[in-house]
């Protein structure tokens, strides 16, 4: 019976330690450090960042995630990190576990190039995922990692991109069989030039990364090699450092220019890979995640494990990690890879997606198409949600005419009421009110003590006219009726008229005008009420004006369809479905500015500031608006200079010139709409602008274009607050708007931001 009692009592620190600990690890949330090797502006880490974030919480781990980015360049300057680095340890701030997914930067980690500024590398769990290519013999030489690959599928990739080029209808003109893979000779590409020759020194692939084949003109390969993939592996940096019996330099030369004809497989993400993407002047292919659907639309589609994916694996490790789960029991771990499509390639090729989602297209798989709108995703659920918002847009227009026929009647009869409430108030202050008779100066002088603090200075302005003699005296000022704190306005009126000082010896009268102070302040209330009645009723006015005439084209031309009895020709109902979707798209803006409109009311304005280069923001909106610029109207780009960044909220900059655009298409019939953006070196400001055509605004109209619920032209689409929706917007990113325009020449509409050039990009 003794020896489980002190064996207890031997076991007791060690449970009150471990208690402890644990309770320290539900009240102070966990250090989580990540690595990332690029630029911190890509969109797929901030879908990286979110779901680690949400993945940790799903398994009930608190934490606390430092990110740390390096830019892309072309070396791997390991110094790229120490700012953020130094700032976490400034701060005293020590990581529970770091979190890696690119293998070169684990790498620069292991060999110690960080430890300046981080723990020593044995003493924290490292959780690197998504390794392509990781250098095992390194990082089996510590027990604290575990690694989870997404190893590069190169016979998927390969025969994913030569099968895709087959279909001639986006790829015309493109020698299916011919591949080229760019690889440097950094201790990363030369691991992956390794793994590359390996799969490819068999049938039906021609390994020519040495070029022993040379002499033959691409035409001559793709008919000698028809039924072989013919694979070119070079680099594009050193080109002299490939083996090549031959001018290698002008075989080098010749292949770059003629990128365009034939297939570019990427399998590492550099300034030398996007530079080749570049010049292939049109979508190509990826084995990798890195740098696919981040919105420049150069990769097409690859077999890989999406950025989602590696989060999601990450943060579920993370967490076991955290919870105690030893790293040396843990083997090395697989991401599942899926077929991944990129929606603004597509559109470059005029790709339709629903081939390519259920897999009837030349490869035979289908595919997780990345970054396309709802309505093409989803599309049944899309035009069910379109005829719900119609017939909920029809409610509302007929629930908001009973409203505002129901609000007059109700305000009509609430001001009769309060006319009427007046009315006796007034008669009864005449009625009721008593008076004071002043025959002297003294008189006023004898009510000092009941006379408000505030108001002694008017008493004494009373008592120097008086003694002055003016002839009209009008003061109002509060005394106590019982010398105390119970204060009541009294208006003092001199008695003199015309020529008399006085009316029988009488200087004046002080009359109780404490009933028609609260009088007058309920009067001002009750005008301040209107007005905002007004206001929204115009509002409501607005709005169902605007939005029956779109509603009224979307139901006339779906009852024409729904009315046709088979006489109606295709081209027909073509066009009839196009005045269905502009209508709708014009119904859908409306709705998007209602919205935002009630947003900025209410003061929910949510502003994420982030370090945004200029130049593809620009180009991705100019981009998704080309589709909807009317024909007849030539839309294009006038760009600024590239490598110019600005503290920006690239959503909120999307919607600001989003309304320039459509304010420009609504006002330019015929012409040209420029869209471009100008840095100003000497003040350091950027104007991103939309400059247009069209009929141009009047000098003395040009002040009121901000206006909520102003237009120009009455008649035209929208409930006049997209402008005003703008300038807001702007001015929460601490910018300013400019506006010139011309009357019957056009105008320009521009947001000013303060900006600046990247030291580290200058010379790219």
């Amino acid at each position: 019976m003794k020896r489980p009692v002190i064996l207890s009592l031997l076991l007791l620190p060690l449970l009150i330690t471990a208690g402890c600990r644990q309770g320290k690890t539900r009240t102070e949330p966990y250090h989580v450090l990540v690595m990332h090797c690029y630029d911190s502006l890509d969109r797929n880490y901030r879908i990286y960042d979110k779901e680690l974030s949400r993945s940790l919480k799903r398994n009930g781990i608190r934490a606390e995630i430092k990110n740390v980015y390096r830019e892309m360049g072309a070396s791997l300057d390991y110094r790229n990190y120490s700012s953020g680095l130094a700032k976490l340890k400034q701060d005293g701030w020590v990581p529970d576990v770091i979190c890696f997914f690119d293998a070169r930067t684990l790498s620069l980690h292991l060999e110690g190039l960080f430890s300046e500024w981080l723990p020593p590398t044995n003493s924290v769990p490292i959780v690197a995922s998504g390794l392509h290519s990781p250098d095992y013999e390194l990082i089996r030489q510590y027990k604290n990692i575990y690694v989870q690959t997404d190893l590069i599928d190169f016979m998927t990739n390969l025969r994913l991109a030569v099968d895709m080029v087959k279909d001639k209808r986006y790829f015309n003109g493109v020698y299916s069989n011919l591949v080229h893979i760019e690889l440097d000779y950094t201790n990363y590409d030369i691991r992956v030039r390794n793994e590359l020759l390996n799969k490819v020194n068999v049938p039906p692939f021609v390994n020519n990364a040495d070029f022993h084949i040379s002499g033959m003109t691409f035409d001559q390969i793709f008919r000698t090699y028809k039924d072989s993939i013919f694979i070119d592996v070079f680099s594009n940096r050193h080109p002299e450092r490939n083996a090549y019996d031959g001018d290698y330099l002008l075989y080098h030369k010749r292949a770059l220019q003629n990128l365009r004809s034939s297939v570019v497989l990427s399998v590492k993400k550099d300034m030398d890979s996007d530079e080749i993407l570049k010049k292939s002047q049109r979508p190509q292919f990826t084995a990798i995640r890195d740098g696919f659907g981040n919105g420049y639309g150069r990769l097409l589609c690859g077999y890989f494990a999406s950025y989602k994916t590696v989060a999601h694996d990450q943060a579920d490790f993370v967490a076991r990690v955290l919870k105690g789960e030893q790293v040396a029991s843990m083997s090395f771990a697989k991401h599942e890879p899926d077929y991944y499509m990129d929606w603004d390639a597509m559109k470059q090729l005029g790709m339709k997606s629903r081939e390519f989602r259920n897999g009837k297209n030349m490869t035979g798989h289908s595919f997780n198409i990345v970054n396309a709108p709802f309505r093409i995703m989803h599309p049944i659920l899309f035009f069910l949600m379109v005829a719900v918002v119609i017939a909920a847009v029809a409610a509302i227009v007929l629930f908001i005419n009973y409203k505002l026929f129901r609000s007059k009647k109700i305000y009509n009869r609430f001001l009769a009421e309060q006319l009427d409430g007046h009315r006796n108030l007034f008669n009864l202050m005449f009625d009721e009110s008593s008076a004071i008779i002043v025959n002297d100066v003294n008189d006023i002088a004898s009510l000092e003590d009941r006379i408000h603090p505030e108001d002694r200075n008017i008493s004494l302005d009373i008592i120097r006219g008086l003694a002055e003699g003016e002839k009209v005296i009008d003061k109002e000022l509060r005394i106590s009726i019982n010398s105390g704190n119970d204060y009541h306005w009294w208006r003092f009126l001199s008695a003199g008229e015309g020529d008399n000082p006085s009316v029988g010896g009488m200087k004046g009268v002080l009359i109780d005008v404490d009933d028609s102070v609260d009088n007058n302040n309920i009067i001002q209330e009750t005008r301040v009420l209107a007005q905002e009645l007004a206001n929204k009723e115009t509002f409501l006015k607005n709005i169902s004006h605007e939005i029956r005439t779109p509603l009224n084209s979307i139901v006339g031309f779906s009852q024409l369809l729904g009315a046709d009895d088979g006489s109606m020709s295709e081209e027909d109902k073509g066009r009839i479905g196009g005045f269905i979707r502009e209508n709708t798209l014009v119904l859908s803006d409306m709705i998007e500015d209602i919205l935002q409109y009630s947003r900025l009311e209410s003061g929910r304005i949510d502003i994420d500031m982030v370090e945004t280069e200029i130049a593809p923001l620009m180009e991705s909106i100019f981009s998704n608006w080309q589709e909807r610029v009317p024909e007849g109207i030539d839309f294009h780009l006038n760009a600024g200079f590239r490598n110019i960044f600005a503290m920006l909220d690239p959503v909120r900059v999307s919607t600001i010139i989003g309304h320039y655009i459509r304010n420009a298409i609504r006002y330019t019939s015929s012409g040209s709409i420029i869209v471009g953006w100008n840095y100003n070196i000497s003040d350091g400001m950027v104007s991103l602008y939309v400059q247009d055509t069209g009929i141009g605004i009047s000098e003395n109209k040009q002040k009121l274009v901000y206006n909520l619920f102003w237009k120009d032209d009455q008649y035209q689409n929208g409930v006049g607050i997209g402008l005003s929706i703008s300038k807001l917007y702007t001015e929460k990113m601490n910018g300013f708007v400019r506006l010139q325009s011309t009357e019957g020449v056009g105008s320009s509409f521009s947001s000013v931001f303060k900006a600046y050039i990247r030291k580290d990009t200058q010379n790219r």
